[in-house]
């Protein structure tokens, strides 16, 4: 009983630690974010020609009407949008059957293997190092 509420707590707060660790001050992507989306190459390091690029797909992505600006109301859809995606993304890897529901299993199965992938030394305790270390975007769409 205490494992799986320590588990769920674990489950529940991490969600709210990646944005935080991924975001700057002000809500404002921060340098996991801008190295997830702007690294096409997969080096570790943005280029000029990265980083040009990725600004234009960002701007184009704003601009939904495609108008050559963008208004206050398409920032707040692109962030919608992503933010819905993200939300169907991590439904996704914890609906393991694929059957459209998340039951209790899956979800403290899906917790397990979260805990045990930012528990890099296997200790059974994740320490504040192992959290920044653990980069679930770098990790892809099959991560835990």
């Amino acid at each position: 009983m205490k494992k799986s509420l320590l588990i769920s707590a674990v489950v529940l707060a991490l969600p709210l630690s990646f944005s935080l660790l991924s975001a700057a001050p002000g809500g404002r992507p921060g340098p996991g974010m801008m190295l997830q989306h702007m690294d096409s190459d997969g080096d570790g390091q943005i280029t000029k020609e990265e980083f040009d690029s990725g600004r234009m797909e960002r701007f184009s992505t704003i601009d939904s009407d495609n108008n050559g600006a963008f208004t206050i109301d398409e920032i707040d859809q692109s962030r919608e949008t992503m933010r819905e995606k993200m939300r169907q993304n991590r439904f996704k890897r914890m609906d393991q059957d694929e059957n459209g529901q998340v039951t209790e299993d899956e979800f403290n199965t899906h917790g397990i293997e979260m805990f045990s992938s930012m528990d890099a030394d296997e200790d059974g305790v994740v320490s504040q190092s192992e959290i920044e270390d653990w980069r679930p975007m770098k990790m892809g769409p099959g991560r835990p």
